[in-house]
């Protein structure tokens, strides 16, 4: 029995991904200059130049200082105004539960797909 449950543990702590992946896509009718995404305003994930129908791929970067429970935001900027800001997913103390999101960016939306 002991060793069922350090297995499952095991298992269950390998779940956690530090740093998801991230998939943007821009499908709006719109050029972007840039995208953030972040956990602390100090650790940044930036797009720059995301063009229309442009796809950039990255990972979401954690600030080691965070603790406690929280989403990701992110931010949409054209010409330097905040275009969408969206908050999305969940990290618990530090660690995230999700493997990765697909980030779509329509003309009057943005849609978000975690695995």
């Amino acid at each position: 029995m002991r060793t069922v449950l350090i297995l499952f543990t095991l298992l269950l702590v390998s779940c956690i991904k530090n740093e998801p992946d991230v998939v943007l896509i821009n499908r709006s009718d719109i050029d972007y200059d840039s995208a953030l995404i972040f956990v602390s305003e100090a650790n940044q994930t930036v797009f720059r130049n995301v063009k229309i129908d442009s796809r950039h791929a990255g990972s979401i970067r954690f600030d080691t200082t965070v603790i406690g429970d929280g989403c990701y935001q992110l931010e949409v900027y054209n010409k330097g105004e905040l275009k969408h800001q969206k908050c999305f997913g969940y990290y618990t103390n530090g660690a995230s539960l999700n493997r990765s999101f697909e980030i779509e960016i329509q003309k009057d939306s943005v849609l978000i797909e975690m695995n």
